[in-house]
């Protein structure tokens, strides 16, 4: 009946699959660990309430069974190295705390699955924009509709090997990402 679980060890890499045998586990921190992957069990969690990943630098990707875990209220993936979401986060319809979210070039990863997000509070960082095809699939993120948050980030990353920007498709994306009135802080990079 374990209800908490906080790793501290900066040398885990990976978790074990029997962690989805504590089905009574509402809190996980694996902050600051080495942690490169995730099991697909995680997805059994289903009373999970809080995950903290912050600073775990190895992390690229997330399970696509996180999509499993409803009860969910707080994730924290700062400072990972996500290259895109799960697939299927707009499940998470408890989520009031998600750090940040990495737009990514599937179906199921774009912006339209923070519109299903409508109890998110405080602050998100949306990174990766330039994923964003066109402006109305930005306006499907609802932004204007998320009044708990305060704080926004917004981050577009340049290719390299790509000179062509088209900045009228990067302002009427950023026109479509407008935020709630109640908004104290925007940044864009």
């Amino acid at each position: 009946h374990l209800r908490a679980f906080s790793f501290k060890s900066i040398c885990l890499e990976s978790l074990p699959d029997s962690i989805g045998e504590l089905i009574h586990l509402r809190y996980l921190n694996l902050s600051g660990s080495d942690i490169e992957t995730l099991p697909e069990s995680l997805g059994r969690l289903y009373n999970l309430q809080t995950l903290k990943l912050k600073r775990c630098y190895g992390l690229k990707m997330l399970p696509v069974s996180m999509q499993d875990l409803v009860n969910l209220r707080h994730l924290d993936i700062r400072e990972t190295e996500l290259n895109e979401m799960p697939i299927g986060m707009s499940k998470l319809k408890s989520l009031q705390f998600l750090s940040d979210y990495v737009v990514g070039n599937h179906e199921g990863n774009k912006m339209k699955e923070l519109g299903a997000l409508a109890n998110l509070q405080q602050s998100i960082c949306i990174s990766h924009l330039e994923n964003v095809v066109n402006s109305n699939e930005a306006s499907e993120a609802r932004m204007s509709d998320k009044d708990g948050i305060d704080v926004l980030k917004l981050y577009w990353f340049c290719n390299e090997d790509e000179n062509i920007v088209d900045f009228q498709i990067e302002e009427d994306i950023l026109d479509k990402l407008r935020p709630h009135s109640n908004l104290k802080e925007l940044e864009i990079s």
